[in-house]
C-alpha cells in the first residue's frame, strides 16, 4: 500500500467521523443547539456546594434552562465595588449565570425586561433545591412570599436580567436550629433546675405537713353538700308551679315592656298637642273676640232674623201639616170658585 493512498484513508476516515458527529449533534441535541436562549443572572449569600456548570434550572420540576456560570460577585463587578466596606458585605456574594429558554421571542428587550420585573415583584425568587442522597443540586424558579423573602440588597447595576435568590431551605433550616441552640445556650440551665429542685422539695413538705386523710373526708364531704345543692335545684326546676311562674314572670315582663312602649307614644302624643295647645288656644280666642263683636254691633238684625226663621218654621209646619191631610190641594191647588145658575 502506497503512501497516498494510506493518507487518502485516515483523511477519509476522519472525515467520516466529523460527520457523524455532526449529525449525532445535529439529530440529538438539535433542539437545544438552535434554541434561543436569555442569559439571567442570581446571586446567593450562602453556599452552593453541589451545584455545577450545566445544572439545570427548573420550574416546578420542569426544566427552563441550564446553570452556565458560576463565580464570586468581586470578581464581576470588582469596578463597583471599589468601597472596601461595600467589597466586604457584597463581595463574598456568589453570582450564578443562567441560560433560559426564551418562551416569548417575539417580546423586545424593553418589554421582556418589564415582564421580569413584574414576576419578581409578584415574588418570583430562585433557591437551591437539593436532589436526595446523591448532593446534585439544583435551581428552582417559583413565586414565594415577598415578605419572607425579600430580594438581597445589591450595590451594582446587574449586566443581564436579575431575578432575585431565596434562601434554600437547608439554610432555612440550619439559621432556625441556631436561633434555637442560641435560646437554649443563653438559658441559665443550672438555676433553672435549681429552681425546679426547690420547688419539688416544698411540694413534698408541704404534702407531708398537709393532714391529708381529713383533707380528703372534707373533700368529699363538699362534693356530697354540692349534690345535694344540685338535686335540690332539679327538683325546683322540674316543679310545674316553679315553671308555670317563671312563664308568667316571662309574660308579665312581655306586657310590661309593651305598656312602655304604649306609654312612651303617650306621651310623645301629649308633648306635641301641649306644643299645639297655645295656638290653638290663640285662635278660639280670636273666634269668639269676632262673634262678642258681631252680637254688639249687629245685634238688631240678627234679631229680626232670627224672628223671620221662625215665621218661616212655622208657615213650613203648617204647610207639612195640610199636605199630609189635603195632599191634592196641596199638590194641584184649590178649585175654582163656584158659578151661581144664571151667571155666564
Amino acid at each position: 500500500m502506497s503512501v497516498r493512498s494510506k493518507h487518502f484513508k485516515i483523511g477519509l476516515f476522519v472525515l467520516s467521523g466529523t460527520t457523524i458527529a455532526i449529525a449525532s449533534l445535529v439529530v440529538f441535541g438539535g433542539g437545544t443547539f438552535f434554541e434561543k436562549t436569555i442569559m439571567m443572572e442570581t446571586y446567593f449569600n450562602e453556599s452552593v456546594q453541589g451545584v455545577n456548570v450545566g445544572a439545570s434550572v427548573t420550574n416546578r420540576g420542569v426544566q427552563i434552562g441550564t446553570v452556565k456560570e458560576i463565580g464570586f460577585v468581586r470578581d464581576e463587578y470588582r469596578s463597583s465595588l471599589m468601597n472596601e466596606e461595600d467589597n466586604i458585605r457584597y463581595g463574598s456574594y456568589v453570582i450564578v449565570k443562567v441560560a433560559i429558554k426564551e418562551s416569548a421571542p417575539t417580546l423586545s428587550a424593553e418589554k421582556l425586561k418589564a415582564l421580569l420585573k413584574s414576576r419578581v415583584d409578584a415574588g418570583l425568587r430562585i433557591r437551591l433545591v437539593s436532589q436526595g442522597i446523591t448532593g446534585l443540586v439544583t435551581l428552582d424558579a417559583d413565586f414565594l412570599d415577598t415578605q419572607r423573602f425579600p430580594p438581597l440588597p445589591i450595590a451594582w447595576t446587574p449586566k443581564t436580567p436579575y431575578v432575585p435568590a431565596a434562601p434554600s431551605t437547608i439554610t432555612v433550616f440550619g439559621k432556625a436550629f441556631d436561633n434555637i441552640v442560641k435560646d437554649l445556650s443563653d438559658t441559665e440551665i443550672a438555676k433553672v433546675v435549681a429552681h425546679l429542685d426547690t420547688l419539688i422539695v416544698n411540694i413534698s413538705t408541704l404534702a407531708e405537713r398537709t393532714d391529708l386523710p381529713n383533707l380528703s373526708l372534707q373533700i368529699n364531704h363538699s362534693f356530697d353538700e354540692l349534690q345535694g345543692a344540685l338535686r335540690q335545684a332539679r327538683r325546683l326546676l322540674e316543679d310545674p308551679h316553679i315553671m308555670r311562674a317563671i312563664a308568667d314572670v316571662a309574660a308579665a315582663a312581655g306586657q310590661a315592656r309593651g305598656t312602655m312602649g304604649e306609654l312612651s307614644a303617650t306621651s310623645t302624643h301629649l308633648k306635641d298637642a301641649s306644643e299645639h295647645l297655645p295656638n290653638s288656644l290663640a285662635r278660639l280666642d280670636r273666634v269668639l273676640r269676632l262673634v262678642e263683636h258681631l252680637l254688639s254691633s249687629q245685634g238688631q238684625d240678627v234679631e229680626e232674623a232670627i224672628h223671620n226663621f221662625k215665621v218661616v218654621s212655622d208657615d213650613l209646619r203648617e204647610l207639612t201639616h195640610s199636605a199630609k191631610k189635603y195632599p191634592a190641594q196641596v199638590l194641584m191647588g184649590e178649585p175654582p170658585p163656584r158659578k151661581e145658575r144664571g151667571q155666564k
